[in-house]
């Protein structure tokens, strides 16, 4: 009788942009897709309304429930719900048991917590310590800008649970949020048992992501790319990604590089899993990362990495043997650093596949989807006591 009870309890989560594939993303699709068995997963999507036809290209949607909301831009940064799109939101909420909440865009984020309250819905919500961070810090925000703060506060002052990904978000929580209940639960990785390859014959250096210049730091990345084959001609890149403001310096890499630059600009996950298998490195010149999904997923596959010393790569790349981290934002350094890979990849191929293993079985122990599953349940299954 319990397990047909499990089986019935209905779980609403409320995420944006899924058609970008995201780490928070490729986490709602990956784990809520697996979770479909044991209960009814609806999923509310604010991004673009044409996007369930890119998802289901990597995803099996048909036993999830997904709506994708429209929007209205009343601003610049602001956009609000259609009105189909809140009677939307207002019907999931209400035919409910839990609302896992991901998204932080306040003209959704508030009225997801007043609806979740108002029908007395368990609430989670799965916070960003940066989010949380910046509203106690008094940063010469604007007037809009403290007065959304201010709302997100109350907002977070009435939720009692919160899942988490690192000690930094659980003390925040513990410190200003004392009645709330906070589940510490790392990210995960959509891969269990993986093949780890040795390629002996040609060393590629490979970026996965966004094309986001500031984020992802594509501006780096060009200058890293150019010192290191500088270094070594023997280096090759490989970039798979598109989109935002990064397309052309990407572009340029190619036009400037023939030969030892690759561009794959759309892949599967199967397309990408495989070119991940078939590199010896996997670069990541990120200027800010709460954690970091694709680094994780290369080092998965066995790929050790350079990253710059910053928060989500030093979260993932606690043993040395995973990698190198280059101080905040030395380009030179990083270069080198892929340069030194090459020299042991060349000179030491089958230790370098030796360390290759341990990698993958140090980040999939840690952060594989199968250790996950299992704590997201759990967390479910407390909630709703």
């Amino acid at each position: 009788m319990q397990e047909t009870r499990l089986q019935k309890k209905r779980i609403l989560v409320l995420v944006d942009h899924l058609e970008v594939f995201g780490g928070i993303q490729r986490f709602v699709l990956e784990t809520f897709t697996r979770l479909a068995d044991r209960y009814e997963i609806s999923i509310y999507n604010v991004g673009n309304t044409e996007a369930e036809g890119s998802m289901a290209r990597n995803y099996d949607l048909s036993r999830v429930h997904v709506f994708n909301a429209g929007t209205i831009r009343i601003g610049p940064h602001l956009k609000m719900p259609t009105p189909g799109a809140f009677m939307a939101l207002r019907r999931m909420i209400r035919n409910s048991d839990i609302v896992y909440c991901l998204y932080n865009i306040p003209s959704f984020f508030l009225p997801s917590v007043r609806l979740a309250l108002r029908y007395k819905k368990k609430l989670i919500y799965g916070v960003s310590s940066e989010v949380i961070a910046n509203i106690f810090k008094d940063n010469k925000k604007g007037f809009q800008r403290k007065i959304l703060d201010r709302a997100r506060l109350r907002a977070f002052n009435k939720i009692h649970y919160f899942k988490v990904e690192n000690d930094e978000s659980e003390d925040i929580i513990r410190a200003h949020f004392k009645a709330a209940k906070a589940y510490k639960i790392e990210a995960a990785v959509p891969v269990s048992n993986v093949e780890v390859l040795n390629a002996r014959d040609r060393f590629v250096a490979l970026f996965v992501g966004r094309l986001s210049v500031q984020q992802k730091g594509l501006d780096f990345l060009k200058e890293i790319v150019d010192q290191a084959i500088k270094l070594n001609g023997n280096i090759n890149f490989e970039v798979i990604g598109s989109g935002y403001d990064g397309e052309g310096i990407i572009e340029s890499l190619a036009e400037s590089h023939k030969g030892n630059f690759n561009w794959i600009r759309h892949s599967s996950d199967d397309e990408k899993f495989a070119e991940i298998k078939k590199a010896s490195l996997f670069v990541f010149p990120s200027r800010y990362e709460e954690f970091g999904l694709a680094l994780c997923e290369a080092q998965a596959f066995g790929l050790p990495a350079v990253a710059f010393d910053i928060k989500g790569p030093r979260m993932i790349m606690k043993e040395k043997i995973q990698g190198r981290l280059v101080e905040k934002f030395d380009v030179k350094a990083f270069a080198e650093a892929v340069a030194d890979y090459y020299e042991f990849w060349k000179s030491r191929n089958d230790e370098y596949f030796e360390m290759k293993k341990k990698i993958s079985e140090t980040v999939i122990k840690r952060f594989g989807i199968d250790s996950m599953i299992p704590r997201i349940i759990d967390m479910l299954e407390d909630v709703s006591k």
